[in-house]
């Protein structure tokens, strides 16, 4: 990968640092080029499908910020996301792609790939966690908690937003 281990840090997020660095020196470099490279580096054979999968995550958040309005309630509330912003079905899918990607990507042997696309699968493992526990079967919920450990183990990641720790966050919640 481009970036090596990203230690808490996912490659959606280091798109625009990356972008940014290499514009930053060569502003005549072309930009859908790069991010292909990107792609390719973060995450080998599966650029193709994490890149669809990141569009379509870029899109929701468009959706978010336009049509629900998630913006508008941020300022006005300060609780930027919940179960209607993160729907079950929408995070089920990220994770049930995101987990196949991972799964071919270990068959391939390419490991650094591997751990870059568990760094996406935590979001929305801790989102399902966060907005729709309450739902899931057991043997569900306990499979995404251990998964979750697991990829915090592997990716560095300790932190899954701004002030709250994974470790704090699941005691809380009562699931460790």
């Amino acid at each position: 990968a481009q970036w090596g281990n990203p230690a808490g840090v996912t490659g959606f997020g280091l798109l625009r640092g990356y972008l940014a660095s290499k514009l930053g020196w060569d502003t005549s470099l072309d930009v859908p080029t790069l991010i292909n490279k990107f792609f390719i580096g973060m995450y080998g054979s599966e650029a193709e499908n994490m890149r669809a999968l990141f569009e379509e995550m870029r899109a929701f958040n468009y959706y978010q910020r336009t049509e629900l309005g998630m913006l508008k309630q941020v300022i006005a509330t300060g609780t930027p996301a919940n179960s209607t912003t993160y729907p079950k079905s929408v995070l089920q899918s990220w994770i049930t792609r995101l987990q196949a990607i991972e799964d071919r990507l270990a068959q391939n042997g390419e490991l650094a790939a591997c751990t870059n696309v568990q760094c996406e699968i935590f979001g929305p493992m801790v989102l399902m966690l966060e907005f729709h526990r309450s739902t899931l079967a057991p043997v569900q919920l306990d499979a995404y908690v251990a998964d979750i450990l697991t990829y915090q183990k592997t990716t560095g990641i300790t932190y899954y937003n701004e002030g709250n720790a994974i470790l704090t966050k699941l005691n809380e919640w009562k699931l460790v």
